[in-house]
């Protein structure tokens, strides 16, 4: 027996499974509702599935995502990623990314920026002040 054949059954992926832990931003996307859902992570394979498992348990954070998820197929979201690469370690330019993506769709996006002890939405103004502070 060669050494090809004890590989016969294996699945060759067309990307390398790795990359998927780095850092960058991804998108949770609604194909029946046409709505996404913009997030950043500093390892991308982690953070989706959380997003998996508290969807699935009916705990997501953003109520919205959890009803359409709910009321909908699985089938009908698409986990993508949006940016990945070592380029992305710094969360300050992950955030700026992701709050580009989130005005892109604003009118299509489940997200929301809240102040996090209130239902208060934060300006552009504030969101770039707390960007400077982390900095």
């Amino acid at each position: 027996m060669n050494q090809k054949d004890n590989y016969k059954n294996s699945i060759t992926l067309p990307f390398c499974f790795n990359d998927f832990f780095q850092p960058g931003v991804y998108t949770i996307f609604n194909k029946k509702r046409n709505m996404y859902y913009i997030g950043e992570a500093n390892n991308i394979a982690m953070r989706l599935s959380q997003h998996i498992y508290q969807l699935f348990k009916k705990k997501h954070e953003c109520e919205s995502l959890q009803k359409d998820f709910s009321t909908y197929n699985q089938d009908d979201f698409d986990f993508i990623i949006l940016e990945i690469g070592l380029i992305w370690f710094d969360r300050i330019l992950r955030l700026q990314k992701e709050r580009e993506y989130i005005k892109k769709y604003k009118s299509n996006c489940y997200n929301q920026i809240l102040h996090q002890n209130s239902k208060k939405k934060l300006t552009q103004k504030t969101f770039d002040q707390i960007v400077l502070l982390l900095k």
